[in-house]
């Protein structure tokens, strides 16, 4: 993940690159259009940020998303959190 500037406004975007050889042979084609339909679909939620463009070329793939300081929830939750049930909330490691 990159971030990027857009000169216009100076305003701050997460820019995701994927090499498409890499998600071929992990064979990651659906997880990823899944990532972007679900982003495209533009739903207000904590967890999820904004895909604002995405675009390819003959090599990689783009989304430029919301830019949000401190890294991907995946990373957080591995080393700061547990899920617990629906009715709970987030719980520290002691």
């Amino acid at each position: 993940v990159l971030l990027a500037k857009r000169k216009l406004d100076g305003k701050f975007y997460a820019v995701k690159v994927l090499q498409k050889k890499i998600v071929l042979n992990r064979k990651e084609q659906k997880h990823i259009m899944a990532e972007r339909n679900v982003l495209l679909k533009n739903v207000k939620h904590p967890f999820l940020v904004g895909l604002h463009y995405s675009f390819q070329t003959t090599e990689k793939l783009y989304f430029v998303l919301d830019f949000v300081n401190g890294g991907e929830i995946l990373g957080f939750v591995k080393k700061e959190l547990l899920f617990l049930t629906p009715q709970q909330h987030f719980v520290g490691h002691q």
